[in-house]
């Protein structure tokens, strides 16, 4: 496992669409005190229109480039739960300003599940397509050594409810706390 330094006290989600990001970011801000931010939220702030829109009018490469910039405002953020988009690993840059923004737990989940918990959503222009899965399978294998080259900690999420979840990553977040 990779060394931590905790001085920004923040804590980073990251992992596909339908790993958790957001409703374990959201719990977890509660449960420790500390801001509650979504990259996806704090894009659709400053634009005035959802991902959906940026996506039909921009492209995935406008919605990117969008995304890396509203990284970059939140980067010199602490005592902060920070939920990412699923694909913000892509971009070298927005990887280092990942690392260092504190603890970078990497949320793990398998396409089933994925599936399952996004069916009814229609807020994904990259699953906006027949073979859902056969997309999702494509998007996580092509992330995946993303996720892993920042994370500090890995943590599963299929068949596990979000309270299980989240209080192990509370446990390991008092851990790098202490150390």
């Amino acid at each position: 496992m990779k060394k931590l330094s905790l001085v920004n006290n923040n804590i980073v989600l990251i992992g596909p669409m339908g790993s958790g990001k957001t409703s374990i970011g959201r719990e977890l801000s509660k449960l420790t005190n500390l801001k509650f931010i979504d990259i996806d939220d704090e894009i659709e702030k400053s634009t005035g229109v959802d991902i959906q829109t940026i996506f039909a009018h921009e492209n995935e490469e406008g919605f990117r480039l969008r995304e890396a910039n509203a990284l970059e405002k939140v980067s010199s953020i602490n005592n902060s739960v920070i939920s990412t988009g699923g694909g913000i690993v892509i971009n070298e840059k927005n990887r280092k300003i990942i690392q260092s923004l504190g603890l970078v737990i990497y949320l793990q989940t398998n396409v089933e599940n994925i599936l399952k918990r996004i069916s009814k959503d229609k807020t994904r222009p990259l699953i906006d397509v027949e073979d859902k899965k056969n997309a999702i399978e494509k998007i996580i294998s092509d992330r995946k050594s993303y996720y892993e080259e920042i994370c500090i900690l890995k943590i599963k999420t299929n068949n596990v409810s979000k309270n299980e979840v989240v209080n192990k990553i509370l446990i390991e977040y008092e851990n790098y706390k202490k150390n």
